[in-house]
């Protein structure tokens, strides 16, 4: 069983680690003609690949036009009584000839590789999900200590209004952080680090209510459960880096959306102040990362309805020819 477990998983890493690199070139060369929110929402088929095992099938999927053999198997047959099983029919993923064979190996043999790796991949597997337990526990436990701020209930309000958000959420600060974070799924609160300067709080606030508003609290969950999954895959945990990112970028884009143009200037300066104190590398907050959000604050451009329209129709697009598998 562990064996046909890991051969899912190897093909749906497979796919999703070609996603990552397509999407990486589109990130790479559109990117500027492309709103932050739109480049964000494009990694959620990398999270589906990943978690996901099944897909449709559709003749207008990347693959199919890539290489019609590309999704060509390996047929594995018993040597001893020549009796094809095709329990382990692996898809042979780089097969791009134009003549294709299927290749034979014994299946008992191949059972037996996959067994073993099936094995270590669930070690690796169940001990990444019990480490990121444990931190969640333990940074929980330090956040429950956050003191609730009973004041600027008006300011909060305001750019609840602001954002469409709905629902009571809480506003708490705490010396154990000094980054402003979102807490909880079901019960939403926002966490913001001591002695923040009044005249920041608006801009935080608002980049914090956009991250609830996407329900990214939920994304970041099924993204770690799927680098959980597919640790052994180097282009999982790119997605992760990445994506966060992108997420942050899209936040700013939304926070520079609701404020006037003339307060970007100080948006900036608390981006800046935030990732000065910052003890832990977190990905939106590292210095290469800082400064292209510095980049993209001081060149944001409020887009055309038109064009908006444009380029989501793309991205629909993009996610038709990603999302779906080869018709085999």
């Amino acid at each position: 069983m562990i064996n046909n477990i890991f051969y899912y998983i190897l093909n749906m890493s497979i796919i999703a680690a070609i996603i990552v690199v397509i999407l990486l070139l589109i990130r790479a060369v559109f990117g500027k003609w492309l709103q932050k929110p739109l480049i964000y929402a494009l990694w959620g088929i990398v999270l589906f690949r990943l978690l996901i095992p099944i897909s449709i099938s559709s003749e207008f999927s990347l693959i199919n036009m890539v290489n019609p053999d590309f999704a060509k198997a390996v047929v594995v047959s018993d040597a001893d009584n020549g009796v094809t099983d095709i329990t382990y029919s692996v898809t042979n993923v780089m097969q791009l000839a134009e003549e294709y064979n299927p290749i034979e190996y014994k299946t008992n043999r191949i059972e037996k590789v996959f067994n073993i790796f099936g094995v270590i991949w669930l070690i690796g597997a169940l001990l990444f999900v019990l480490t990121a337990i444990v931190i969640y526990r333990i940074t929980m436990k330090r956040l429950n200590q956050a003191v609730k701020l009973e004041y600027d209930m008006k300011i909060i309000e305001k750019c609840k209004e602001r954002l469409n958000v709905n629902g009571e959420i809480g506003v708490y600060e705490s010396g154990f952080i000094n980054t402003p974070i979102v807490s909880g799924i079901l019960k939403t609160k926002i966490i913001i680090p001591k002695n923040i300067k009044p005249d920041f709080l608006e801009y935080i606030l608002i980049h914090e209510l956009s991250h609830i508003k996407r329900k990214d609290n939920i994304w970041k969950l099924l993204s770690i459960l799927a680098v959980c999954i597919h640790w052994f895959n180097p282009f999982a945990w790119l997605f992760l880096w990445i994506s966060e990112r992108d997420m942050e970028n899209a936040c700013d884009y939304k926070v520079l959306k609701n404020i006037p143009d003339d307060k970007r200037k100080n948006y900036a300066l608390s981006l800046v102040e935030l990732a000065d104190s910052q003890r832990l590398p977190f990905p939106a907050l590292g210095n290469t990362a800082v400064k292209q959000r510095l980049i993209n604050i001081s060149t944001y451009k409020r887009i055309s309805t038109i064009m908006l329209i444009i380029t989501s129709i793309l991205c629909m697009i993009v996610t038709i020819l990603l999302i779906t598998n080869p018709i085999t």
